[in-house]
């Protein structure tokens, strides 16, 4: 995807800021809450926050800049685009899980 950088005032760096913040943090709190998360390992649990955070920073920067007006050139929404980044991630682990017990 072409990523074009633009250079924010510091009032609307704050503001992408409080959504990839609120992004993280409400991912986060489901994945914590979650079955999964007494299922996984530490390192699943490490591997699956750093996907969140990876996942949470794209949402709240393409939610900021569709509510701020910028050109946002996405075909796939959002939601759609998350949801099939976790099940890659569910599809691997079932995989990986299935090669061990063999």
């Amino acid at each position: 995807m072409n990523k074009e950088k633009i250079k924010l005032p510091g009032d609307q760096y704050e503001l992408l800021s409080i959504y990839i913040g609120k992004e993280r943090a409400d991912m986060t709190q489901a994945y914590i809450n979650s079955p999964e998360w007494e299922r996984s390992t530490p390192d699943q649990k490490k591997d699956e926050l750093k996907a969140i955070y990876r996942d949470a920073a794209e949402i709240g920067r393409d939610r900021f800049m569709i509510d701020t007006g910028y050109n946002v050139g996405r075909i796939v929404p959002i939601e759609m685009e998350i949801m099939r980044r976790r099940l890659l991630r569910q599809q691997n682990r079932l995989r990986n899980s299935f090669e061990i017990s063999n």
